[in-house]
């Protein structure tokens, strides 16, 4: 067989190779980005969620928690729904943690929101049930302490909600730098061993 045409057919083979590799490169690198938009996306419409309620006086924003938590809920349930066989590793990692902390989110608007609702229970039960003069004063005495207690936590929600709006921002600036990090540290889980904690990002 004459030289140049097995040099010319291994050429063509590796070009197919090569090409092959090299759409699939292409296709990842365009379902990585769909991928980082999709999770950006779901920080966004949170974070609007969230600085909506900043904005509003306590007992609009506590009026309208339900709502939001609904909404919220509901980004967080998309976020599960996507497939990650067809995802790479690393943007699983981003996956999971950006869900994890609306799932965090989400466990302290929840424990406020009970908390609320068992203070207004106690108060209507103050009205509806008979007791004694004593009883109604030692009551009073505790709702007003639930009350002071309750405007202590929300202002820590705030304070939670503020400082989960600021790590978005930063996760959506440094986001490679995120989920590299996470599937650093989940590397080394697997050996043992620990390192930077993703925290320090998100």
């Amino acid at each position: 067989m004459n030289l140049d045409v097995v040099v010319a057919a291994a050429l063509g083979a590796l070009g197919t190779i090569m090409a092959r590799l090299a759409f699939k490169w292409i296709i990842a690198f365009k379902h990585s980005k769909q991928v980082k938009y999709f999770l950006f996306e779901s920080m966004r419409r949170t974070v609007v969620l969230l600085d909506k309620m900043l904005q509003e006086e306590k007992q609009v924003a506590i009026g309208n928690m339900e709502f939001r938590m609904k909404n919220i809920r509901l980004i967080s349930e998309l976020l599960s729904e996507m497939d990650i066989n067809s995802i790479s590793t690393k943007d699983v990692y981003g996956l999971y943690r950006v869900r994890e902390s609306i799932e965090e989110v989400l466990y302290d608007l929840n424990i406020f929101h009970q908390n609320y609702i068992k203070l207004q229970e106690f108060e209507v039960n103050l009205t509806m049930v008979e007791m004694s003069a004593q009883e109604k004063k030692v009551n009073r005495k505790e709702l007003k302490r639930c009350k002071i207690q309750l405007d202590s936590d929300y202002d820590r929600l705030v304070k939670q909600v503020e400082d989960y709006i600021a790590k978005c921002y930063v996760a959506k600036s440094k986001y490679k730098t995120l989920i590299k990090i996470i599937y650093k540290n989940n590397k080394l889980e697997g050996f043992g061993l620990k390192e930077t904690r993703e925290n320090e990002y998100f």
